[in-house]
């Protein structure tokens, strides 16, 4: 399993909270609802490529979804 480290304290000790988060697509606002990674010592959100990745792969999906075609993702994390 990875260890993450905290940019901001150096904290080890992370905790995952799940909350709805609005991602512009294309000129849209799609809401999705996302898990993030945050230190337990100062709060601070924590980068983490799989769980990031997630938001923008369902935003791109909803988007899809709304406009019946194909979007390949133009972001980067």
């Amino acid at each position: 399993m990875k260890q993450f480290k905290c940019d901001q304290c150096e904290s080890e000790a992370m905790h995952i909270v799940e909350r709805d988060e609005i991602c512009h697509v294309k000129g849209d606002k799609i809401i999705v609802h996302e898990a993030v990674r945050l230190c337990d010592a100062c709060g601070k959100r924590v980068f983490d490529r799989v769980l990031d990745s997630a938001i923008f792969q369902e935003a791109f999906e909803i988007y899809r979804t709304l406009h019946g075609r194909q979007l390949e993702p133009d972001c980067h994390l």
